[in-house]
């Protein structure tokens, strides 16, 4: 039996890509050091960061590593809006490697179960409490709404990343 294949540059250029990321997503789970791991770990908890002070900086495998896990646990859908969100083709290939910190972290508030409505009063009481009430009007209207009783439950993640970030001001 004989098969005969054509293939176009294009069609070899994204399988190459797909290996390229393969093997180095491999070699970075195999070679990992303990405190990349240890972040990892840390990522792939369903609670945000919301305790790291400093912004991390991912490498492309990294990044390529925390979405697969958060693809593998079910959010496949989330992680390819926000790569699309974050790049002009759809592939995080083609995401630039200054947006991986935003793209990790909005991955760790969207990539999770949903956050409920006593979670967002407790975290804009939480911004109260830490001087953040004069902020809180422009982020609560960046979200359509003007208390916490009127975030449709579809922003509930983008509130709660932008509440972050408003907390941890050099993100």
């Amino acid at each position: 039996m004989t098969i005969k294949l054509e293939i176009d540059d294009k069609s070899i250029e994204k399988i190459v890509d797909m290996f390229k990321d393969a093997v180095i997503s491999k070699e970075t789970t195999e070679t990992q050091p303990e405190q990349e791991k240890e972040t990892q770990a840390e990522v792939e908890n369903n609670e945000p960061e919301e305790l790291q002070e400093e912004v991390k900086h991912y490498t492309f495998a990294e990044v390529r590593t925390i979405l697969t896990d958060k693809s593998r646990e079910g959010y496949t859908d989330q992680v390819k809006a926000l790569v699309k969100k974050y790049s002009n083709k759809g592939t995080l290939s083609d995401v630039k490697e200054e947006n991986f910190s935003n793209l990790v972290l909005e991955a760790q508030f969207v990539c999770r179960p949903p956050f409920t409505r006593e979670e967002i009063s407790q975290r804009i009481e939480e911004l109260k409490a830490e001087g953040y009430s004069d902020k809180l009007p422009e982020l609560l209207e960046y979200h359509y709404a003007k208390s916490a009783e009127d975030l449709r439950e579809d922003y509930f993640a983008a509130f709660m990343c932008d509440a972050w970030r408003l907390d941890h001001a050099g993100y």
